[in-house]
């Protein structure tokens, strides 16, 4: 007997076993949009911001690692989010090695340089520098989330560097935007924006009125009969407020129902 040919509901059935697997392959697949030098945003609209790694307080933060298994001690420079000084004519390195106080500093990676690859679940930062005129230093920087913030060189081959930095920030959200020291927020704009309003307010009128109408004591205050009528006001507004409650006090029996 001949097998019979594949029906709708055969290939409907494989279709809808095949969709899921296919979606689960490529939500593991994300990308991490650059915002800066030291952050992106991945797919699902979480953060990886190094701007506050290592409780910095001005969003700059700089690590150091002197790797003691070469002599001599090599010393690594490694700011994400500013550009460094590193040997002659360069003030934009993100990543300096500076192998000795006798020898010129290398630039491992300029900052401008700086861009995010995603594989799997891992988030690295790579750098490039030129070297002359044909060769070109990468180096990849592999963030790992961890409570334990330290920065470590891995290795190196020729003109290729491998680093790894552990932080809280590496986790998606782990330090999410923060204010800058010495950033105000809209709240604080808000209030002194008010009471400079309010000063302005009666600084002026009372020169004013002082000037005009040569007042004295209480009558430099502008909208004076205003300010006075105010507090009468706001007590009867209050009480009206909250007549349902008050039931047969005294305050509720003395006030003039509207």
């Amino acid at each position: 007997m001949l097998p019979s040919k594949p029906t709708s509901i055969h290939l409907l059935t494989v279709f809808l076993c095949f969709v899921p697997i296919t979606q689960s392959y490529s939500s593991s697949l994300q990308r991490c949009e650059k915002i800066d030098s030291c952050s992106c945003r991945l797919d699902n609209g979480t953060e990886i911001s190094l701007h506050f790694a290592d409780n910095s307080e001005n969003g700059n933060p700089i690590f150091h690692y002197h790797y003691q298994a070469s002599k001599p001690y090599a010393y690594f420079k490694y700011s994400p989010c500013i550009g460094l000084p590193c040997g002659t004519g360069i003030t934009n390195a993100s990543l300096c090695l500076d192998p000795t106080l006798l020898q010129p500093a290398s630039d491992l990676g300029s900052l401008s340089s700086a861009t995010f690859d995603v594989s799997g679940e891992n988030v690295s930062v790579v750098y490039t520098s030129a070297i002359g005129e044909k060769l070109q230093v990468i180096s990849r920087v592999h963030l790992q989330c961890s409570d334990v913030e330290r920065f470590r060189f891995d290795s190196n081959r020729t003109t290729v560097y491998n680093f790894t930095l552990f932080t809280r920030c590496a986790c998606p959200g782990g330090c999410g935007p923060r204010r800058l020291t010495g950033e105000m927020s809209v709240g604080t704009v808000l209030v002194l924006i008010f009471f400079s309003a309010v000063t302005l307010y009666f600084g002026i009128g009372s020169l004013y009125r002082k000037a005009v109408y040569g007042g004295t004591c209480s009558e430099v205050i502008p909208h004076r009969e205003f300010w006075v009528s105010l507090p009468p006001l706001m007590k009867d507004g209050y009480i009206f407020f909250i007549s349902p409650c008050l039931g047969n006090r005294t305050d509720y029996k003395t006030y003039d129902k509207l």
